[in-house]
């Protein structure tokens, strides 16, 4: 009995043993799937060409929103290298996403740098905004997308009352600017005060608009009559000084991400039609990335209400992409929204550049046909807008004149020796010719010659009419 009662209580152990080693492995398997698990969070690495006080503050906001709270994105590394080299780092995994221009992100998706945006917030940006494009699609998904805008919008400040006083209304288009209305005369020696243009400056961008909008030819004939119509200032101050003390009426100004402050009555802030230029800032994701839902989930912020406020901000040189931006009151700035809107609306040239290569040429161009035969331009153009006025020549005869004035010069090329008409693409094809200092002064000194003919031989063909 005894030894049957030691067999019993042995194989009782060896039970309660396996028993227990059972439960001990099921513990062990177990255990970590009961206990909170430790995740580092996700820190995103961006491609950018932002300086650091529009990284730090796209960083904050995003951090601190719900975007990244919720999907434990707890960091921004930021990479800035030379646009060369950046087909290499969105293919090698170093990077997730990347914030470019027009400049950059076609390349990159040319080169199947960039993978499509699955998210579906890209949906409440426009296609196009003043005729230029905001997103591009690849298989039916964008490949790039917009969420800012640098704007520069072409703007007049008026004197209504001046302007009521010569029986004018406000100009609203280059084609009024340039119209015989605003001629200069015997009661008013002009009422347009603009600034002289100077290589790279706002008002020789103006120039690069113009003949985008109105095409080359008309663009130049236009802007050679708004001259004539125009006394000149050293720089902007000037300009609005002669404008606030009744010199001028008129004075041409421009947008930027801050507005003027429109003075009070009888002076009026107004937009010159669809002289706008859009350049996008621009988001993509990198092909190489290993984070695609993270890298949405920025752009899912930037693109939201949110993300979009950042924007509209008094600091910001930028405009939103989404009206939705605004309906946030707090930091509200009715410049901005009237801007906004206004570029919504605007069909604009399509203007991304703030000046083409071509438009280097009509700088020096207008300084030698305009600028340094003022005063023989503008007598001619007085005397064509007097003689359609006194009826010695009909109104047809008038518009042939006007034409003339303004038609690009032909000269005798320096180098070919062709009778050469400054088109756009001679305009170019002269282009590293102008930094050869013997033909620049040939060749403008060619341009000067031939437009003082040209006034002369308008001036005597009047005078034979009247």
């Amino acid at each position: 009995m005894s030894v049957l009662r030691g067999k019993i209580s042995r194989s009782r152990t060896v039970d309660t043993l396996l028993i227990i080693g059972i439960i001990i492995s099921a513990l062990i398997i177990v255990i970590p799937y009961l206990l909170p698990q430790y995740n580092p969070g996700t820190t995103l690495r961006i491609l950018t060409r932002y300086d650091v006080s529009i990284v730090n503050e796209i960083e904050y906001g995003f951090l601190h929103s719900a975007y990244a709270v919720e999907n434990n994105i707890i960091d921004i590394e930021w990479e800035s290298v030379d646009s060369s080299f950046w087909s290499n780092y969105a293919l090698s995994g170093e990077i997730d996403l990347i914030l470019g221009t027009l400049q950059d992100l076609p390349a990159l998706e040319s080169s199947n740098s960039l993978r499509p945006i699955a998210t579906t917030a890209t949906s409440g940006v426009s296609q196009t905004i003043a005729g230029v494009l905001m997103k591009r699609y690849s298989e039916g998904l964008p490949i790039w997308c917009a969420y800012a805008l640098r704007v520069t919008t072409f703007e007049l400040f008026v004197n209504e009352v001046l302007l009521q006083a010569y029986d004018l209304s406000i100009p609203e288009t280059v084609e009024d600017l340039a119209s015989a209305d605003f001629c200069p005369s015997g009661m008013n020696e002009s009422l347009i005060g603009l600034v002289v243009p100077e290589k790279l400056s706002i008002e020789h961008q103006f120039q690069n608009v113009v003949t985008k909008k109105l095409g080359w030819k008309n663009g130049i004939q236009n802007l050679t009559l708004m001259y004539s119509n125009s006394r000149f200032y050293e720089d902007d101050e000037d300009a609005l000084n002669a404008l606030l003390g009744y010199e001028t009426a008129i004075a041409l100004t421009f947008f930027d991400g801050q507005a003027y402050e429109t003075p009070l009555w009888p002076f009026r802030r107004c937009h010159l039609q669809n002289m706008i230029v859009v350049q996008p800032d621009l988001i993509a994701i990198a092909d190489g990335t290993t984070q695609q839902s993270q890298s949405e989930v920025f752009i899912d912020y930037l693109l939201s209400p949110e993300g979009q406020a950042l924007w509209i901000l008094d600091e910001s040189d930028k405009l939103p992409v989404r009206r939705e931006a605004f309906d946030n009151d707090e930091g509200f700035n009715m410049n901005k929204y009237e801007e906004f809107n206004w570029t919504m609306r605007s069909g604009g040239p399509g203007v991304t550049e703030w000046i083409s290569s071509e438009d280097f040429a009509l700088w020096y161009y207008f300084n030698s046909t305009v600028f340094s035969a003022l005063d023989n331009l503008t007598l001619t153009w007085k005397n064509v807008v007097n003689a359609e006025m006194n009826s010695s020549i009909d109104f047809m005869q008038f518009r042939q004149f006007r034409e003339q004035l303004g038609e690009p010069l032909s000269i005798i090329d320096p180098i070919s020796h062709l009778n050469e008409s400054f088109t756009s693409s001679y305009a170019l094809s002269i282009l590293d010719e102008l930094y050869n200092v013997d033909f620049l002064v040939e060749v403008t000194w060619l341009w000067k010659v031939a437009a003082n003919h040209r006034y002369e031989m308008i001036l005597s063909t009047l005078s034979a009419l009247m």
